[in-house]
Protein backbone atom coordinates (compact mmCIF):
# COMPACT_ATOMS: atom_id res chain seq x y z
CA UNK A 1 0.00 0.00 0.00
CA UNK A 2 1.46 3.38 -1.00
CA UNK A 3 2.34 6.08 1.50
CA UNK A 4 -0.37 8.43 0.23
CA UNK A 5 -2.99 5.68 0.38
CA UNK A 6 -1.96 4.77 3.95
CA UNK A 7 -2.09 8.45 4.81
CA UNK A 8 -5.62 8.79 3.44
CA UNK A 9 -6.79 5.79 5.45
CA UNK A 10 -5.09 6.83 8.67
CA UNK A 11 -7.53 7.96 11.33
CA UNK A 12 -5.75 10.53 13.44
CA UNK A 13 -7.82 12.40 16.00
CA UNK A 14 -7.51 16.16 15.62
CA UNK A 15 -9.47 19.33 16.20
CA UNK A 16 -11.20 20.95 13.23
CA UNK A 17 -10.70 24.57 12.27
CA UNK A 18 -13.15 26.72 14.14
CA UNK A 19 -15.79 28.86 12.45
CA UNK A 20 -14.39 32.04 10.92
CA UNK A 21 -14.00 35.20 12.96
CA UNK A 22 -14.08 38.79 11.79
CA UNK A 23 -11.18 39.85 9.57
CA UNK A 24 -7.95 39.76 11.57
CA UNK A 25 -9.58 38.29 14.68
CA UNK A 26 -8.62 34.71 15.66
CA UNK A 27 -11.19 32.23 16.87
CA UNK A 28 -10.30 29.02 18.70
CA UNK A 29 -12.84 26.31 19.49
CA UNK A 30 -15.50 28.83 18.51
CA UNK A 31 -14.39 31.39 21.11
CA UNK A 32 -12.50 34.50 20.05
CA UNK A 33 -9.41 35.42 22.01
CA UNK A 34 -5.70 36.18 22.00
CA UNK A 35 -3.20 34.45 19.79
CA UNK A 36 0.44 33.59 20.40
CA UNK A 37 2.58 34.17 17.34
CA UNK A 38 5.69 32.49 16.02
CA UNK A 39 7.75 33.11 12.95
CA UNK A 40 8.54 29.71 11.45
CA UNK A 41 10.37 29.54 8.13
CA UNK A 42 8.20 30.03 5.05
CA UNK A 43 7.57 27.15 2.65
CA UNK A 44 8.73 27.65 -0.95
CA UNK A 45 6.30 28.14 -3.82
CA UNK A 46 4.66 24.92 -5.02
CA UNK A 47 5.45 23.11 -8.24
CA UNK A 48 3.41 20.23 -9.59
CA UNK A 49 5.30 16.95 -9.76
CA UNK A 50 4.39 13.60 -11.28
CA UNK A 51 2.30 11.48 -8.99
CA UNK A 52 4.29 8.43 -7.92
CA UNK A 53 1.82 6.73 -5.56
CA UNK A 54 -0.51 5.15 -8.10
CA UNK A 55 -2.99 8.00 -8.21
CA UNK A 56 -4.52 9.00 -11.53
CA UNK A 57 -4.39 12.73 -12.22
CA UNK A 58 -7.95 13.81 -13.13
CA UNK A 59 -7.25 17.52 -13.59
CA UNK A 60 -4.57 20.08 -12.90
CA UNK A 61 -4.90 23.80 -12.19
CA UNK A 62 -1.52 25.42 -11.74
CA UNK A 63 0.27 23.37 -9.09
CA UNK A 64 -3.00 21.95 -7.69
CA UNK A 65 -4.03 18.48 -8.88
CA UNK A 66 -7.20 16.45 -8.51
CA UNK A 67 -6.12 12.82 -8.15
CA UNK A 68 -8.09 9.61 -7.86
CA UNK A 69 -7.33 6.12 -6.59
CA UNK A 70 -9.89 3.37 -6.05
CA UNK A 71 -12.71 5.85 -6.71
CA UNK A 72 -11.61 8.34 -4.04
CA UNK A 73 -10.71 11.84 -5.19
CA UNK A 74 -8.49 14.26 -3.32
CA UNK A 75 -6.81 17.58 -4.07
CA UNK A 76 -3.01 17.75 -3.81
CA UNK A 77 -0.49 20.59 -4.02
CA UNK A 78 3.12 19.37 -4.21
CA UNK A 79 6.22 21.46 -3.50
CA UNK A 80 9.71 21.25 -5.00
CA UNK A 81 11.16 19.64 -1.87
CA UNK A 82 8.66 16.73 -1.94
CA UNK A 83 6.33 18.28 0.64
CA UNK A 84 2.61 18.30 -0.11
CA UNK A 85 -0.77 19.29 1.21
CA UNK A 86 -3.76 17.03 0.55
CA UNK A 87 -7.44 17.93 1.00
CA UNK A 88 -10.31 15.46 0.91
CA UNK A 89 -13.82 14.84 2.18
CA UNK A 90 -14.26 12.57 5.19
CA UNK A 91 -17.16 11.79 7.50
CA UNK A 92 -19.28 14.80 6.49
CA UNK A 93 -16.38 17.22 6.84
CA UNK A 94 -12.96 17.64 5.33
CA UNK A 95 -9.47 16.51 6.20
CA UNK A 96 -6.19 18.27 5.43
CA UNK A 97 -2.88 16.43 5.42
CA UNK A 98 0.53 18.10 5.46
CA UNK A 99 3.59 16.03 4.58
CA UNK A 100 7.22 17.16 4.72
CA UNK A 101 9.93 14.54 4.20
CA UNK A 102 12.32 16.63 6.34
CA UNK A 103 10.11 16.48 9.44
CA UNK A 104 11.10 14.27 12.36
CA UNK A 105 7.81 14.02 14.25
CA UNK A 106 6.52 11.55 16.80
CA UNK A 107 3.30 9.71 16.00
CA UNK A 108 0.49 11.24 18.06
CA UNK A 109 2.37 14.51 18.59
CA UNK A 110 -0.01 17.48 18.60
CA UNK A 111 0.57 20.87 16.96
CA UNK A 112 -1.26 24.18 17.02
CA UNK A 113 -2.42 25.27 13.57
CA UNK A 114 -3.00 28.84 12.45
CA UNK A 115 -4.47 29.60 9.04
CA UNK A 116 -4.67 33.14 7.71
CA UNK A 117 -6.71 33.51 4.53
CA UNK A 118 -6.84 37.04 3.17
CA UNK A 119 -6.81 38.42 6.73
CA UNK A 120 -9.29 35.94 8.26
CA UNK A 121 -7.71 33.79 10.93
CA UNK A 122 -8.59 30.23 11.93
CA UNK A 123 -6.98 28.10 14.63
CA UNK A 124 -6.99 24.40 15.29
CA UNK A 125 -4.88 21.39 16.11
CA UNK A 126 -3.03 18.91 13.93
CA UNK A 127 -1.84 15.45 14.94
CA UNK A 128 1.20 13.60 13.59
CA UNK A 129 0.17 10.31 12.01
CA UNK A 130 3.78 9.34 11.32
CA UNK A 131 7.21 10.98 11.41
CA UNK A 132 6.62 13.18 8.33
CA UNK A 133 2.86 13.80 8.18
CA UNK A 134 0.25 15.67 10.21
CA UNK A 135 -3.51 15.65 9.73
CA UNK A 136 -6.27 18.07 10.59
CA UNK A 137 -9.60 16.26 10.70
CA UNK A 138 -13.10 17.72 10.79
CA UNK A 139 -12.22 20.85 8.81
CA UNK A 140 -15.49 22.77 8.47
CA UNK A 141 -17.45 23.86 5.42
CA UNK A 142 -17.11 27.46 6.65
CA UNK A 143 -13.32 27.17 6.47
CA UNK A 144 -13.49 25.57 3.01
CA UNK A 145 -15.77 28.37 1.73
CA UNK A 146 -13.31 31.02 2.91
CA UNK A 147 -10.42 29.05 1.42
CA UNK A 148 -12.14 28.69 -1.96
CA UNK A 149 -13.04 32.39 -2.07
CA UNK A 150 -9.54 33.45 -1.01
CA UNK A 151 -6.49 34.43 -2.99
CA UNK A 152 -3.67 33.62 -0.55
CA UNK A 153 -3.33 31.59 2.61
CA UNK A 154 -0.57 30.99 5.10
CA UNK A 155 -1.10 27.89 7.18
CA UNK A 156 1.32 27.45 10.07
CA UNK A 157 1.63 23.84 11.19
CA UNK A 158 4.46 21.86 12.83
CA UNK A 159 6.56 25.04 13.11
CA UNK A 160 6.46 25.76 9.37
CA UNK A 161 4.52 28.25 7.25
CA UNK A 162 2.85 26.88 4.13
CA UNK A 163 2.14 29.75 1.71
CA UNK A 164 -0.64 28.76 -0.67
CA UNK A 165 -2.03 30.46 -3.77
CA UNK A 166 -5.73 29.66 -3.62
CA UNK A 167 -7.15 30.73 -7.01
CA UNK A 168 -6.28 27.38 -8.56
CA UNK A 169 -7.07 25.50 -5.35
CA UNK A 170 -10.73 26.48 -5.62
CA UNK A 171 -10.90 25.13 -9.18
CA UNK A 172 -9.31 21.86 -8.10
CA UNK A 173 -11.61 21.52 -5.09
CA UNK A 174 -14.66 22.11 -7.30
CA UNK A 175 -13.42 19.51 -9.79
CA UNK A 176 -12.86 16.90 -7.07
CA UNK A 177 -16.64 16.47 -6.93
CA UNK A 178 -17.06 15.73 -3.23
CA UNK A 179 -16.46 19.43 -2.59
CA UNK A 180 -18.29 20.63 -5.69
CA UNK A 181 -20.44 23.36 -4.11
CA UNK A 182 -18.09 24.58 -1.43
CA UNK A 183 -17.36 27.97 -3.02
CA UNK A 184 -20.94 28.78 -3.96
CA UNK A 185 -23.04 27.67 -0.98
Amino acid sequence: MSFLHRTLLAGAVAMAFAAPAAAGQPCYFGQCGGLGTTTPPARTLPKAQPNDAGYEVIAQYGSWQVVSKNGRRVVVDTFDDGSFIMIGAKDGGFVMLFHDPAWKLSKGQSFDVRASIDGRVFNGTATAIDDTTVTIEGVTMDFMKVMCAGEKATISVANEDWNLHLVNAAKAIETAGTLRTVSTE
